[in-house]
């Protein structure tokens, strides 16, 4: 089975197409943004725009089989501690509250380990900025500042791309300041829905 993240573009298209959405804002957190550009492509004329959470950094960014196997062989060799060790050494900071750092981690280490392997497999061979070229949608991130972002490569293969930062959060910005995330997610909605006027 492969993990991809077109299969899972395809899987929220469908539900798009079954509920007859006819204009729609996808929102992804992380792997979740491959996925929403995914289904963005499948849905033609019905996207209004995509709302990125920490993710799309740097969409012309790409990996060779060589990196990928490099990042994902502690994974394959144990998936748990592997995957816990890295959470805790680059998705939070030092503000982080330990309960959401706990549960965040309990949650992802739960996972089936050949669907997380998969799933990261996918996701680094993709070409990202082929995927939202052809989507052709405007994109808006809330993103952390804590990672390096390449707001021009964004600009170079999207409709628009603008990214709102926030301060002092890691990786699960939404669970750690949710307040100032739906202020910003309501800056970005309303943003979209104007364009699309």
């Amino acid at each position: 089975v492969k993990w991809a993240m077109k299969a899972y573009g395809e899987d929220v298209a469908i539900v798009v197409k079954e509920l007859k959405l006819k204009k729609i804002i996808l929102v992804g957190h992380s792997m979740g943004g491959p996925v929403i550009a995914e289904a963005a492509r499948l849905l033609p004329g019905r996207v209004l725009g995509l709302i990125a959470v920490d993710t799309l950094t740097n969409i012309e960014q790409k990996f060779s089989r060589e990196q990928s196997d490099m990042f994902l062989a502690p994974m394959r060799k144990d998936f748990v501690t592997s995957t816990k060790n890295y959470f805790e050494q680059f998705m939070f900071t030092p503000q982080t509250d330990p309960k959401v750092k706990e549960r965040i981690v309990q949650t992802v280490t739960s996972a089936p380990a050949g669907v997380g392997i998969g799933s990261m497999e996918e996701v680094l061979a993709m070409d990202l900025s082929a995927v939202i070229k052809e989507a052709n949608v405007h994109i808006r991130c809330i993103n952390s500042d804590k990672y390096p972002n390449s707001i021009a490569a964004g600009k170079r293969h999207a409709k628009s791309f603008e990214v709102k930062f926030m301060k002092n959060v890691g990786h699960f910005l939404h669970m750690e300041k949710p307040a100032e995330f739906n202020r910003l997610m309501n800056e970005a909605i309303n943003e979209l829905m104007a364009l699309s006027k």
